[in-house]
């Protein structure tokens, strides 16, 4: 799982959710994640359509 994903909340002795990070700081973490996802998969595909043209 990636980091991203972890330490936003926990689960107590008595079964109640505590949250670790407040939502806004979660909501950052988890845009810079998917962004750096998007940016990842983007080059993946230019790299493809550029071969791919040189065929």
């Amino acid at each position: 799982m990636p980091d991203a994903f972890k330490g936003h909340y926990r689960i107590d002795e008595n079964g109640d959710i505590k949250m670790l990070k407040s939502l806004g700081e979660s909501k950052a973490i988890m845009n810079r994640f998917w962004e750096e996802e998007r940016s990842k998969l983007k080059i993946i595909l230019l790299k493809r359509i550029k071969i791919s043209k040189m065929i």
